[in-house]
């Protein structure tokens, strides 16, 4: 493989600082929640689960992955919205593939990022327990479509049979929201 120039590193040496800043922020918020309800100070509470600050990194790797527009830039991004989205913080990590998206697009529709794009943008808007009809909606159609290129591209497989079922879980919700809206 060619080495990858400055240039091209720094959106992914970007989104591993914003990895680490996530996974910083969580141990931080790990040990508050074991001082037994001692007062915080003020050091703590600004560093506490800093959103203003991880949005601004969003907001940083975003521009830095769409003047790159290179495959591992993409690839660390979306590894950024994935620890976002194990962390359960679904909006970060949804501002941060709907960003990503129309970049990991670009490589090709059937490119494994913009597949993996597609995926994550998916569950992130489906998984809170707040969504949306709308993000419900987008979900579905976001994995449908996944599931359609994964089938074509690679075959049946225990992924994409989970992909499958989760579809499933997505159209019963959207029936039964159905039903509750059609009772009133």
């Amino acid at each position: 493989a060619a080495p990858i120039d400055a240039a091209a590193a720094a959106p992914i040496d970007a989104a591993g600082a914003l990895i680490a800043s996530i996974s910083l922020n969580d141990a931080g918020d790990a040990a508050d929640a074991t001082t037994d309800g001692a007062a915080e100070s003020d050091d703590d509470a600004v560093a506490k689960n800093d959103s203003a600050g991880s949005l601004t990194a969003l907001s940083e790797v975003t521009a830095s992955v769409a003047a790159n527009d290179n495959d591992g830039a993409i690839a660390a991004a979306l590894d950024a919205a994935a620890e976002f989205f194990e962390r359960r913080r679904f909006d970060e990590a949804q501002a941060l593939l709907r960003a990503q998206l129309p970049a990991a697009r670009g490589l090709g529709l059937d490119h494994a990022l913009a597949i993996r794009a597609g995926e994550l943008l998916a569950r992130a808007l489906y998984e809170p327990r707040e969504a949306s009809r709308a993000d419900v909606v987008e979900a579905e159609r976001l994995l449908d479509d996944v599931i359609g290129r994964r089938t074509r591209l690679v075959g049946p497989s225990p992924e994409l049979r989970d992909l499958e079922i989760l579809l499933m879980h997505m159209n019963m919700e959207l029936n039964q929201r159905e039903d509750l809206e059609g009772m009133w």
